[in-house]
């Protein structure tokens, strides 16, 4: 008995020593180094495409350059989809990264935002595209950066979705760089809703970001939106543009030396995070003629010592609204924002750190204008058919002193109290109601036979 334990102990070692020599060939078994990289084609399924050129590639590799090779990787992935990895250096290519099998989502990751860097040589198109449609909600890209030819090309560093599927649901994409292209990234597909951007930097395009097709649900949170050097590095005025009926919203992002849009029904949300010009660049933060356009919380920084510009941004139609927040000029400004059309405006209290000499808000207007100021942003300078409230701390409403809209009494900002006159014996204080305008004066305690009181 105690020599068939022997025996079998013995088969036992020869054979794991036979499986550790056959599983260990490209390992060092005795003495010397083991230096370089160790890469792989395949790792727990998760695909290489950096190994297609290597002298002896993987049997689904094709092509010469990164771009070829990532998408030979892609095909190969089950019907499922998958998952592809790019190592650390840099990859230059020209052919077009495109993922666009139906329902086929891919997670392309790298080894780092700035360990691994895509090189995309082409002058036109975009360096990837991912559109797998309306069911894959999957599609992941992270972790890598990637940069185009230069901002005067017709490039596109990633664009979500093409006429092929029309986008990609519920994509996402985060700790991503894209840079030198002459559109950064572009969502205007209408199945690539739910998109999801996440510590993004959308530096030095020609336009940074663009959105024109209308869709629900769009976020980008603690991102960054850079021009270094407006003119140069990229074109400040239009940078990030959100148009049609898109609902998108920004999440503690960085605006810097880019200008917000908006246009044909737009809604956007703003929370946190700052709009600033460090390079002195005089221009409007934001502009809208969309639907509304809320910040919630943000700090404007106006860093020129001279303004040209006069405010902080523009509206000609839709809604403007304004909860909290602070605006800082190295020099005085006429205004904040500057409304015409029938934009409606609304501050709910702005903090000031220098003074509107015109008022937080000026211009004209069909619609109403209503603010909540805690501090000295109170005065405001607007013309026009006004269905307006004012509740001031401090500051008044146009340079008289007094609110005065539609031909009504002028309401003292000093006593917030109607000057109607002294009401005679036997008469009390009334509100005709059946305006515009609505007037306050005074009239008969007796109502007249049909019931009726009439202000005088």
């Amino acid at each position: 008995m105690r020599k068939l334990t022997f025996a079998f102990i013995a088969v036992t070692i020869m054979a794991a020593t036979s499986t550790l020599l056959a599983q260990s060939t490209y390992l060092p078994l005795t003495g010397g180094t083991l230096s370089g990289a160790l890469t792989a084609p395949s790792i727990n399924a998760v695909l290489n495409p950096a190994t297609c050129g290597d002298s002896t590639p993987p049997s689904w590799c094709s092509g010469t350059d990164m771009g070829q090779w990532i998408e030979a990787a892609y095909t190969s992935l089950p019907s499922s989809g998958g998952e592809l990895y790019i190592p650390a250096g840099s990859w230059s290519y020209s052919h077009s990264i495109t993922f666009n099998t139906l329902h086929k989502p891919v997670y392309m990751h790298g080894a780092g935002n700035s360990a691994t860097r895509l090189v995309f040589t082409g002058t036109s198109g975009a360096a990837i595209t991912v559109d797998t449609g309306a069911q894959a909600m999957s599609d992941v890209l992270d972790n890598f950066e990637l940069a185009c030819s230069g901002v005067a090309t017709e490039t596109t560093g990633i664009a979500l979705g093409s006429t092929t599927n029309n986008g990609s649901l519920f994509a996402r994409i985060s700790l991503v760089t894209i840079t030198a292209c002459g559109t950064g990234l572009n969502l205007s597909w209408p199945t690539s809703w739910g998109f999801v951007g996440d510590q993004i930097q959308l530096v030095d395009n020609g336009q940074n970001l663009v959105d024109t097709v209308g869709q629900e649900n769009m976020r980008i949170s603690h991102s960054l939106f850079s021009i270094d050097t407006p003119g140069t590095t990229g074109t400040t005025l239009n940078s990030v543009e959100i148009s049609g009926s898109t609902d998108f919203s920004f999440d503690d992002c960085s605006f810097d030396n880019v200008q917000l849009t908006l246009a044909s029904n737009a809604s956007v949300k703003v929370f946190g995070g700052h709009f600033e010009n460090p390079s002195g660049t005089s221009y409007d933060f934001f502009t809208t003629s969309g639907l509304a356009l809320d910040f919630y919380g943000v700090l404007f920084q106006q860093d020129a010592t001279s303004f040209a510009n006069g405010r902080f941004g523009s509206a000609s139609a839709g809604r403007v609204n304004l909860f909290g927040g602070t605006a800082y000029s190295d020099v005085n400004l006429p205004t904040f924002v500057e409304i015409s059309g029938s934009t409606s405006a609304n501050n709910y209290g702005l903090l000031q750190d220098s003074t509107f000499s015109s008022g937080w808000i000026s211009g004209s207007t069909t619609s109403g204008v209503t603010a909540f100021p805690l501090d000295n942003s109170g005065d405001a300078t607007v013309s026009g058919t006004m269905l307006a409230n004012y509740v001031y701390s401090t500051g008044n409403i146009g340079a008289a002193g007094f609110a005065a809209w539609g031909g009504g009494t002028n309401i003292s900002s000093s006593s917030s109290v109607a000057q109607v006159g002294t009401p005679v014996a036997g008469h009390a204080a009334c509100i005709k109601s059946s305006g515009p305008p609505v007037v306050i004066g005074y009239c008969s305690t007796q109502p007249s036979s049909s019931g009726t009181c009439t202000c005088n």
